[in-house]
């Protein structure tokens, strides 16, 4: 009863990879210039001003940076807009700006803006902070002109974040936003970034085929420009075409073979391609080139592992030791490469070094199985208090740990006494009551076991697990076929693809008569994943079916996963095949 399995080590995998093309996320003109970016870090000093200032200025200035110390821009506004109307600084217009549009006063914004920009014509940023007004405020037209001179004095300024800083509320204003972005590329056809800025809000809009015209026209403009080209493969993993996205990608790592963020890319889209080994190629690159990057070495062993490649894996996981990195999910992976190699006593070593994060509790479930395996149950056991000393937060999946090993060693009177306990403190917590229906099952006691299941699924009808074992108990310890059915049927339209439930669906098929539907279905649960108890189900229905060198073959494989299975032997027994 593996009640607390670690992660599938994929969506691990995939919590690590880290898509660098979005639809939202640059600035205006640049996070130092654009007044709508956060604020820098305020201190207790004003701006330098262009020019010396009276005390009073000064007092009104200091008295704002102590409010944005504090917390409080609101109340620092203000006094910002009062001493710009004073000074006429650029400075201090700069930061009044700032802070207006960074706690939502565009209006404020946009006088101050122009005020700056009035002061300054050719400075970028004071362009910027105006454009940047004129869009909140919804002059989508307004800001054409402004964003066309960005674009002539600095032609790879990036309008992203512009975009969907303030996005239109009605239909007529959709419409204007798209009539300006169209007037700035007609008012710069050779802009890259005008091309680009468009096709990126037609994405955001779902208009692929509209973006990716735009996309290639930026692309043709300036040779496979990066942020088109990244767009443009972002759209055809949108569009389901990855073969087209792949081609792009690899197109563009043969022209920029050092680019990271292609090749992170290239290797998500990989690995949803089930392509794993090549992601693996793309991960190990990538970490041989940044050695000290944890993360890189961690998502390579994890792929590696799912591909069983596990000396490659080790290797990874030992550099991670090294880096002094991600060192729990080391030893936790290290250890079960170990279990794979029979290296019990390295793997104890390895679950044992697990002392924080997501495989604490899976790392202390193996251990304590290891050692119940090594027929050390007392250790096991008092390995689990010791934790429960350490966490007592983790009061009920350690009591879960103790009763499977007290369980899985015949110790039925002290596993159903430990969960009583549990149960007197957490009557309702459905996990408790699973492992006591559980035990039940063990003591055929089928009265109580459906007690407790019922009040599981009482609490939780959806859950497919108790679905599952109440319909396989069902199935397999009476003759309410029909009704097991049902409760298999509702866990499978939950988890389709869960082995276990299939498993049971095949089985209670194979009882109600229907041999060659149930054969189908277990060879499905078999291929899925050869554990023992599935094997002695589908070899027993091969078995009754006449295909008894079948049978045979799979009980032999379903022994070498599991030499000690108690469900082979019961089955050859019982059907006169020993």
């Amino acid at each position: 009863m593996n009640l607390y399995s670690q992660m599938p080590i994929i969506r691990r995998l995939m919590y690590l990879l880290t898509l660098t093309v979005t639809l939202s996320g640059c600035v205006v003109y640049s996070a130092s210039s654009m007044p709508g970016a956060t604020l820098p870090h305020p201190t207790t000093t004003p701006p330098p001003p262009e020019r010396p200032m009276p005390a009073s200025t000064l007092v009104d200035l200091i008295t704002a940076e102590k409010y944005i110390d504090a917390g409080r821009p609101d109340l620092a506004l203000p006094y910002y807009i009062q001493q710009s109307k004073t000074t006429d600084d650029p400075a201090v217009l700069e930061r009044a700006a700032r802070l207006a549009l960074l706690i939502d006063h565009p209006q404020s914004a946009l006088d101050l803006s122009r005020q700056w920009h009035a002061l300054q014509p050719q400075n970028l940023a004071a362009e910027s902070s105006l454009a940047s007004s004129l869009w909140h405020l919804g002059h989508y037209d307004e800001t054409v002109p402004y964003l066309a001179d960005i674009l002539k004095k600095d032609p790879h300024a990036s309008f992203e974040d512009l975009l969907l800083s303030r996005l239109p509320a009605s239909p007529a204003e959709l419409q204007q936003l798209q009539s300006a972005l169209d007037h700035l590329v007609q008012a710069l056809p050779a802009s890259v970034e005008a091309h680009y800025v468009r096709a990126f809000w037609e994405a955001h809009q779902k208009n692929y085929e509209v973006a990716l015209k735009d996309c290639q026209q930026a692309r043709e403009l300036e040779n496979d420009f990066l942020p088109a080209s990244l767009l443009q493969v972002q759209i055809y993993e949108m569009t389901q075409r990855d073969t087209n996205a792949l081609d792009l990608l690899h197109h563009l790592l043969h022209r920029y073979p050092d680019a990271d963020l292609l090749r992170q890319n290239e290797a998500a889209l990989l690995i949803r391609m089930s392509r794993n080994a090549e992601a693996e190629a793309d991960y190990i690159f990538l970490a041989q080139r940044h050695p000290f990057d944890g993360d890189l070495w961690l998502a390579h062993a994890l792929l590696a592992l799912q591909d069983q490649h596990l000396s490659a894996a080790a290797a990874s996981l030992n550099m991670l030791l090294k880096l002094q990195q991600h060192e729990n999910d080391a030893h936790y992976y290290l250890g079960q490469i170990d279990l794979v190699n029979h290296k019990d006593v390295d793997a104890l070593d390895q679950f044992d070094a697990v002392t924080s994060g997501p495989d604490y509790l899976p790392a202390l479930q193996a251990s304590a199985s290891l050692r119940e395996k090594m027929n050390q149950t007392p250790q096991a056991l008092a390995l689990i208090k010791h934790a429960l000393v350490l966490h007592p937060d983790y009061y009920t999946p350690l009591t879960l740990i103790e009763s499977d090993v007290l369980m899985t060693t015949h110790q039925d009177a002290q596993a159903a006494a430990l969960l009583e306990d549990g149960l007197h403190r957490f009557p309702d917590n459905t996990d408790l009551l699973y492992a006591r229906a559980m035990l039940a099952v063990d003591q055929n006691d089928l009265q109580k076991f459906e007690t407790d299941i019922r009040k599981v699924l009482a609490k939780d009808p959806h859950n497919a697990v108790a679905l599952n074992a109440l319909g396989y108990t069902l199935a397999d310890r009476t003759t309410r076929y029909q009704e097991a059915y049902a409760y298999i049927q509702e866990a499978l339209k939950l988890t389709p693809k869960d082995p276990a439930i299939i498993d049971s669906m095949g089985w209670v098929e194979y009882r109600l008569g229907h041999r060659e539907q149930a054969e189908t279905l277990l060879r499905q649960a078999w291929n899925i994943i050869h554990d023992d108890e599935i094997g002695s189900h589908y070899g027993e229905v091969l078995w009754v079916l006449g295909q008894k060198d079948e049978a045979n073959k799979v009980w032999q494989e379903s022994l070498k996963t599991n030499p000690l299975s108690p469900y082979i032997p019961a089955t050859r027994k019982r059907l006169g095949a020993s």
